[in-house]
């Protein structure tokens, strides 16, 4: 598996990708599906999970600031240090 994080001055965008046997050809929605719509509804942001080649890609990218009063710091996420 590769993951991949890269950091924007107010975004964080997550890239996995695998080599396994990739995803099957319909793919219910199921708790973990739901719970990134409502993570990237909370935080602008999108997720995708495509097949690609023989693997799997998920791909989640968030505003990290805080849509609410406007701040906010990518690099406290990296650190753990998010509120």
């Amino acid at each position: 598996m590769i993951v991949e994080i890269t950091e924007a001055t107010d975004r964080l965008t997550i890239r996995c990708t695998d080599d396994g046997r990739g995803l099957p050809a319909t793919i219910p929605k199921g708790l973990g599906s739901r719970l990134f719509d409502e993570i990237c509804a909370d935080r602008d942001g999108e997720w995708s999970l495509s097949r690609c080649g023989n693997g799997t890609c998920f791909a989640l990218s968030l505003q990290v600031k805080d849509p609410h009063n406007g701040e906010g710091d990518a690099g406290a996420y990296r650190r753990g240090k998010a509120r």
